[in-house]
C-alpha cells in the first residue's frame, strides 16, 4: 500500500483496505498450507520407512525361529524320500492338505506343546540327531497382543521425535473430525478412501443408497420339470425391485413371475430367496459306511453293461504318482475316454476301463488341471514349472501335437502354489479359475488379443476347481460352478455372449449345502441337471438330485471302498459312473452312481 501511495491523488478508501487484507490473510494461509503439506509428504515417507524397517525386523525374527524346524523337515523329507524307494506304495496316515493352511489342519503345537515336544524329540532319536532340553516355540521378538497396541502412544512417541506435540483434547484443529453413526462407525469413508482401504467394487456398490445392480432375468427360461441351478439359486448381491426393472426394460416376460417372488421373500427376514421348496429330510445325510452297513455292490468303471460282473473298483496305481484332475470327453467318431493329469507324469488317455491308450510327458514340469474341447479336439493342461505357470495347448486330433504355451496371468497376484483350474465353455472359450485365501480370481482368455480378461476379482475366497454348469446356447451365454474352499461356498458365474460376467449366486445358500458339505474340493453338474459335489474334509461325494416339480434331494454316493478324508481333488462323469482322482491312493476311483438315468 505504500508503493501505490506516491501515485495516488487521494486517500485510500476502507474498501481497498479490506481487500489488501484480505489478499495478505490468504496469502499467509496458503503459504501454511503449502508447509504442511509438505510435511505430510515427509511424514509418510517417514512412516514408510519405520514399517520398513518393523516389517523386516518381524520377517528376520520368523526365519530364525524357523530356521530350526527347516532343517529338521528336510531331513525328514529325505529319510521319507529313502522309505519311498523300499516301498512302492507306503503307508502313511498324516498328508499335508493341498488347499488349507498348515496351521488350520496341523495344530498339535498349540493344543498339546508336551506332546509337540515328545514327537520332535523322538523323531530326532530316530534320526540320530543331537537331543536337547529346551524347545523354542515363540518368536524371538516378543510383541504385545495386538489388543494392547495404543496408536495414540505410537503417534505422540513419533511426534516427539519430530519435534512436536499432539494435543489430547481435540482433532478438530487438525481437520480429523469425523461424524459417526450410532454404533460408532465412521461416515467419513468416500469411494477413493474405500478403495485405498482393500474394499471391494461390489461393497462399494452396495454401500451406495439407491444403486442396487439388475439380475440377468432375460435369461431366465420356465421350466416345467427340471430347472437350472441358476434359476433357483440365490443371487449374492441383492435384486431390484420389479418396478425399476421394467422401467429399464431389462427384464422379459417370462422372468416376471421370477421377479416378483423375489421381491416378496425380501419382505420377509431372514428367508433364502428361493422359490423351490426345501428338499425333504433324509436320513442318509447324517449317516457314514461302518462294517454293519452294506456297500452298494458297484460292476467294471466301465460304460458298456456287458462287464457287470466285473468287480474293478479304480485303476492307475501301476503308472499314477499324483493324479490331480480326471476329465471325460468323447471326440468324433471315437469312444469316450479319460484324461488323467499326473502332477509328475504329464497326462494319461486312458479308456473308460482305466487302459492307458496314449501318455503325453510334459518334461520339467507339474500338470494339474486339464480340459478338453471336444468340438475342436484341443486339449488344455494347467502346467507349473520354474519359471511360472502357463496352459499348454495339444492338437488331438494330429497326435497331440503341441501347438502353443499360453502363460497364466499374473493380475491379480495369487500364489504360484495354487492350482490354476480351468475348462472350456461350449463355444471353445477357455476359463481359468484360481485362489489363495487372499484373493480369488476368474479369468477367460480372449484369442482375439491373446490376453486374459479379468471376469471377477474377491478377497478373502478362494476359488478351486471349474466347470460348466449349463449351456445358454440361445443367448450364446455359459453358467459357470466353481467351488469357494475358503468360505465353504458353491458359486455360479453367469458370462454373456460378450465374454462379460453379469451375475453370480450362490448354491450353498439355497441348498443349504452348508449343513451336509464342510469343505467342497471339486463339483460338476451331469448331463441329467444333477449337481455332484467333492467334499475333501471327509471324503464323501453328495449328489443334489435334479427331481420333479423343482424339489431336488441331497443323497450320498457311496463307493465299495470309501474315500478317505483329504484324499482326492478332481471328480468327472463317463456315462452312469462318477470318477474321483485320488492323490494320496496314485489311482482313480469309480463307481456306478446311475441306473438307467436314475439314481442308484
Amino acid at each position: 500500500m505504500r508503493g501505490h501511495s506516491e501515485h495516488r491523488s487521494h486517500a485510500w478508501k476502507p474498501e481497498e483496505i479490506y481487500h489488501c487484507c484480505v489478499q495478505a490473510l490468504e496469502g499467509r494461509c496458503s503459504r501454511r498450507n503449502k508447509t504442511v503439506h509438505d510435511y505430510k509428504i515427509a511424514i509418510k515417507e517417514f512412516l514408510a520407512k519405520v514399517e520398513i524397517i518393523l516389517l523386516n525386523e518381524l520377517s528376520r525374527a520368523l526365519e530364525q525361529s524357523n530356521e530350526p524346524d527347516r532343517l529338521m523337515i528336510a531331513r525328514l523329507n529325505r529319510a521319507l524320500s529313502t522309505s519311498y524307494l523300499k516301498d512302492d506304495r507306503p503307508s502313511l496316515y498324516h498328508l499335508p492338505s493341498p488347499s488349507r493352511p498348515q496351521w488350520k489342519t496341523w495344530n498339535l503345537d498349540h493344543e498339546d506343546p508336551a506332546k509337540m515336544i515328545q514327537i520332535v524329540e523322538n523323531a530326532k532319536e530316530l534320526l540320530r540327531l543331537p537331543r536337547t532340553e529346551t524347545y523354542e516355540e515363540d518368536f524371538l521378538v516378543q510383541l504385545r497382543d495386538r489388543s494392547e497396541w495404543d496408536a495414540r502412544a505410537a503417534a505422540e512417541a513419533i511426534a516427539i521425535q519430530l519435534g512436536t506435540h499432539i494435543q489430547h483434547e481435540t482433532h478438530s484443529s487438525l481437520g480429523l473430525s469425523r461424524a459417526t453413526t450410532p454404533d460408532g462407525r465412521s461416515l467419513w469413508s468416500s469411494d477413493g478412501d474405500l478403495k485405498r482401504r482393500g474394499t471391494s467394487v461390489d461393497a462399494m456398490r452396495r454401500t451406495s443408497a439407491g444403486q442396487l445392480p439388475l439380475e440377468p432375468s432375460v435369461f431366465v427360461r420356465d421350466r416345467p420339470s427340471v430347472m437350472s441351478f441358476r434359476e433357483r439359486s440365490v443371487p449374492l448381491e441383492e435384486a431390484e425391485s420389479p418396478d425399476h426393472s421394467l422401467a429399464n426394460g431389462a427384464v422379459s416376460t417370462g422372468a416376471l413371475s421370477t421377479l416378483g417372488t423375489h421381491s416378496e421373500i425380501l419382505q420377509k427376514p431372514g428367508s433364502a430367496m428361493s422359490t423351490l421348496q426345501p428338499y425333504p429330510a433324509d436320513d442318509t445325510l447324517n449317516t457314514t459306511l461302518s462294517s454293519n452297513t452294506t456297500p452298494v455292490p458297484n460292476s467294471s468303471p466301465t460304460v458298456a453293461s456287458n462287464h457287470s460282473g466285473d468287480n474293478k473298483r479304480g485303476f492307475g496305481e501301476s503308472f499314477l504318482t499324483r493324479p490331480i484332475c480326471v476329465q471325460s470327453f468323447e471326440l468324433p467318431g471315437k469312444p469316450p475316454a479319460l484324461a488323467l493329469s499326473d502332477s509328475c507324469g504329464g497326462v494319461y488317455l486312458t479308456s473308460a476301463d482305466g487302459e492307458v491308450t496314449e501318455h503325453i510327458l510334459i518334461k520339467n514340469s507339474s500338470a494339474s488341471s486339464v480340459a478338453v474341447d471336444e468340438k475342436n479336439s484341443i486339449m488344455y493342461v494347467s502346467v507349473m514349472t520354474a519359471k511360472g505357470r502357463s496352459i499348454h495347448v495339444f492338437d488331438m486330433a494330429k497326435g497331440n501335437k503341441k501347438l502353443d504355451a499360453i502363460p497364466c496371468p499374473k493380475d491379480p497376484k495369487i500364489e504360484l502354489s495354487r492350482t490354476r483350474w480351468i475348462t472350456v465353455g461350449p463355444r471353445g472359450h477357455l476359463f481359468m479359475t484360481s485362489g489363495d485365501n487372499i484373493k480369488s480370481a476368474l479369468w477367460v482368455y480372449m484369442r482375439s488379443r491373446k490376453a486374459w480378461k479379468t471376469l471377477k476379482e474377491s478377497r478373502k475366497s478362494r476359488y478351486q476347481y471349474l466347470s460348466v454348469a449349463e449351456d445358454q446356447s440361445e443367448y450364446k451365454a455359459v453358467v459357470l460352478l466353481t467351488c469357494d474352499a475358503a468360505n465353504n461356498r458353491l458359486l455360479l458365474f453367469v458370462v454373456d455372449s460378450q465374454l462379460s460376467l453379469i451375475n453370480e449366486y450362490d448354491l450353498s445358500v439355497t441348498y443349504h449345502l452348508n449343513d451336509y458339505i464342510s469343505s467342497p474340493a471339486s463339483a460338476i453338474v451331469d448331463k441329467q441337471g444333477h449337481l455332484l459335489v467333492l467334499d475333501y474334509a471327509n471324503g464323501k461325494v453328495q449328489i443334489l438330485l435334479s427331481g420333479e416339480k423343482g424339489v431336488r434331494r441331497l443323497k450320498e454316493v457311496t463307493f465299495a471302498d470309501p474315500l478317505l478324508p483329504q484324499q482326492a481333488l478332481g471328480i468327472t462323469v463317463l456315462g452312469d459312473y462318477v470318477y474321483v482322482a485320488c492323490f494320496h491312493t496314485h489311482e482313480v476311483r469309480c463307481t456306478r452312481y446311475l441306473e438307467n438315468g436314475k439314481f442308484r
